[in-house]
């Protein structure tokens, strides 16, 4: 059928949610749902609101990328959407999606993706299902399978993510699958940068070093603001091991390959501050309030306060407490 849409998810347990998010896919054409091994009422819930729905075994590690396809595969429209159990299309999206497919040459959109708090990003969620698979076991991604026309942007359709209480942070099952993604496909290079991340939530900074540096090695990041968010959290990794010239060293790469970032500087000033080094952390701080808010480069991981009244608070913070140091040590010479 040409220029239809079938919505395509895998869940598991998601009772709680499932329901929610098929009510905001009622007006695309088909809802595709893999179940993959649920104990609660996943599957009744979707059957219910008209959802095509198969179950698979449980599988032990699961693969993601193999779920996916397997979903993909029961897709009878041109188009695919992809979406989770805890995520909702916003109202009106339906409408957009049908009007960014219909004579299009493009083979897929990215469509706007919305966190918890606002935060918004891209993501290629729209796809001819017959130009497309899934690959990788764990943080999967979408790969051509033949020659494909341009990604377009259909970016006024929000697809918003809304966690189970709790879900957000480090998962056991995840730094179970990542390591044994890296052991399987090490030119997977994301899954050394994600377990690195799992380990640095867990503030285990050692192993946090270990794949986060052998994703630099590998040459992970190509986006220079992502390539410094890498390098910033290498920084914070070295300096809660406590190897503050490392970590100093780190923020200075980062900030050599994103210079109109402020967050290198200010990562190296509040480190040194805490190591009760504030005339070291000065010079960062000054640097930091250099870059001007006009040069702030159009990037998610930007931190508000940086760019605020922050910098200049904890530079004055820092010169008072040098001060105080410089008077103390004046009055002890004079008592000696």
């Amino acid at each position: 059928m040409k220029n239809t849409i079938s919505a395509v998810l895998i869940a598991k347990d998601e009772e709680a949610l499932i329901g929610r998010c098929l009510e905001s896919l009622k007006d695309l054409d088909e809802i595709v749902v893999l179940d993959t091994g649920s104990s609660d009422r996943t599957m009744e819930i979707a059957a219910s609101l008209g959802a095509k729905v198969w179950q698979t075994a449980p599988t032990d590690p699961f693969h993601f990328a193999e779920a996916r396809n397997a979903a993909l595969d029961r897709a009878t429209s041109q188009w695919a959407l992809s979406i989770d159990a805890d995520e909702v299309l916003s109202p009106d999206s339906s409408g957009l999606l049908r009007k960014a497919v219909a004579f299009t040459a493009h083979s897929s959109f990215r469509i706007t993706f919305r966190f918890p708090g606002g935060r918004e990003i891209q993501k290629r969620r729209l796809f001819r299902t017959s130009l497309y698979r899934w690959r990788w076991r764990i943080h999967e991604e979408l790969v051509a399978v033949r020659k494909t026309g341009a990604v377009g942007d259909a970016l006024e359709a929000v697809i918003e993510h809304h966690p189970k209480e709790g879900k957000e942070g480090p998962s056991e099952r995840n730094l179970k699958l990542l390591h044994l993604a890296v052991v399987e496909t090490p030119n997977h290079v994301k899954a050394w940068k994600k377990l690195g991340m799992e380990y640095f939530l867990r503030k285990n900074w050692e192993q946090a070093v270990r794949y986060l540096e052998e994703y630099v090695r590998k040459g992970g990041d190509r986006n220079p603001l992502e390539k410094s968010e890498t390098l910033i959290n290498l920084g914070l990794s070295y300096s809660g091991m406590d190897r503050i010239e490392d970590a100093v060293k780190f923020f200075e790469a980062a900030s050599r390959e994103a210079p109109d970032r402020r967050e290198p500087w200010w990562h190296a000033a509040q480190e040194l501050s805490k190591k009760a080094m504030p005339w070291a952390a000065i010079p960062f701080y000054e640097a930091c309030l250099a870059i001007p808010v006009s040069r702030k480069p159009a990037f998610w991981l930007n931190l508000e306060p940086v760019w605020g009244n922050l910098p200049e608070e904890a530079l004055t913070g820092a010169q008072a407490e040098v001060e105080r140091a410089k008077a103390a040590y004046e009055a002890q010479k004079t008592r000696s």
